[in-house]
């Protein structure tokens, strides 16, 4: 293919297309001009590593507006591509769900895409800087820096976030997501603890996995009225978790796994509480057992799973 892509690609030959790949084309220095195909909803593009920029030649914009009917970009291994740039007017309207991965020297996305509501960012530590994304409700970040602490006040939206991988032992304290409903933190080696008023109240969910340096849970976690779920996995240093989780009151669901140093549960738990999970943790599986020194809190609930076998609470005599 060369450098460059044929004239005829993106014009009306590929009017009709709707889903568009384009693999290691090596040598193009640019994208082809796709903006003008009215059809095409998802675009992927990966290893064209001779891109270094990405300007609106890629949009072609005529009278009509570019990539009208565009909902998922994802762009992938561009070792050497550092912006993306948008011109005045040039809107990606349509587009939903924008995926970067292994794009390691890309610092800026500039291009206006006002209606994004799902944004993976994955293994791209040298971007800072985003466009307003006022709509963006779903954000997953792995391996990438710290953007999202900067976006915090202004992702307004937002209703998902995922961490993983992230390189710090502490999070700042500045966390605005106000909106947010799931949290999720994974894989974050040298995390060691929450900050204090750290989490939102309004999630509904909060998972901590794969945390191998944590050693605390925030303790605040009492004025998560609104959570549901918690799921606690893979944290081999966490040897308690708060007394607080008592006063969760919506607590459905509680998913605790492979934290071989977690001795017990909490003094008491919610009456919501109806699905416990309890696996690879010996040391709370061993007081957890029937007769052990904390079954008497978890005996009443509906669903409890020790080490992969559901339990249930022997009748009383008398009762059939």
């Amino acid at each position: 293919m060369g450098t460059s892509f044929p004239t005829w690609f993106g014009s009306s030959y590929l009017c009709n297309l709707t889903s568009l790949t384009l693999v290691n084309c090596r040598e193009s220095f640019s994208f082809p001009p796709l903006g003008n195909l009215p059809l095409l909803t998802e675009l992927h593009i990966q290893g064209m590593v001779a891109v270094w920029r990405v300007n609106c030649e890629f949009c072609v914009r005529g009278n009509a507006a570019p990539f009208r009917a565009l909902k998922k970009l994802h762009l992938e291994s561009m070792p050497i591509l550092t912006q993306w740039c948008g011109d005045k007017g040039c809107t990606l309207n349509a587009l939903r769900e924008l995926v970067i991965k292994n794009c390691s020297m890309l610092q800026k996305i500039t291009h206006d895409m006002p209606s994004l509501e799902k944004l993976v960012i994955e293994e791209t530590p040298k971007l800072v800087l985003l466009p307003y994304l006022q709509h963006l409700r779903s954000l997953e970040v792995t391996r990438s820096g710290e953007l999202f602490w900067k976006l915090s006040s202004s992702l307004t939206s937002l209703h998902s976030l995922s961490l993983r991988g992230l390189s710090t032992k502490y999070f700042p304290a500045e966390f605005q997501y106000g909106s947010l409903q799931r949290l999720e933190i994974d894989s974050c080696d040298e995390l060691e603890c929450f900050p204090d008023n750290w989490l939102p109240t309004s999630l509904v969910y909060f998972g901590v996995k794969n945390c191998p340096m944590l050693l605390f849970l925030p303790n605040d976690i009492n004025k998560l009225e609104v959570l549901e779920d918690m799921e606690i996995q893979s944290c081999p240093r966490l040897s308690s978790l708060p007394e607080h989780v008592g006063y969760l009151k919506s607590l459905v669901r509680l998913d605790i796994s492979n934290c071989k140093s977690l001795l017990s549960m909490p003094s008491s738990l919610p009456n919501t509480l109806h699905i416990l999970t309890i696996s690879k943790c010996p040391k709370l599986e061993e007081r957890c057992k029937l007769g052990g020194e904390d079954w008497l809190k978890i005996r009443d609930i509906f669903s409890l799973w020790i080490d992969g076998n559901m339990v249930t609470s022997p009748r009383p005599q008398g009762m059939t």
